[in-house]
């Protein structure tokens, strides 16, 4: 699967970040960190995958459930490393990234 990063006003693709399995498709994406340079997706993979924006590399996956999907993420406007996750398994999770 490939999340794709475009530009509305020029309706051109700026990056494309590979990672996900065919079979397990994105559910949300947000915008993560300082300046907003990671990207970070749910997946129905029960996992979640943390690229960096600018080059589209696949930084980090977090595995968050056993099984199901990873319905929903947020990140905190407050805390730009901080966002939560929701899943299949009814749970809500907090999670914080560092960045170097």
């Amino acid at each position: 699967m490939i999340t794709r990063s475009l530009s509305q006003s020029m309706r051109t693709m700026l990056c494309c970040f590979r990672g996900h399995h065919r079979e397990h498709y994105v559910i949300n994406s947000d915008l993560l960190g300082v300046q907003e340079s990671l990207i970070v997706n749910s997946s129905k993979d029960s996992r979640i995958y943390i690229w960096d924006r600018a080059n589209g590399a696949l930084l980090d996956i977090l595995d968050e459930l056993e099984s199901g999907c990873v319905n929903s993420i947020s990140v905190n406007p407050a805390g730009p490393n901080m966002f939560v996750s929701t899943g299949d398994d009814k749970t809500t999770r907090v999670w914080i990234v560092q960045q170097s």
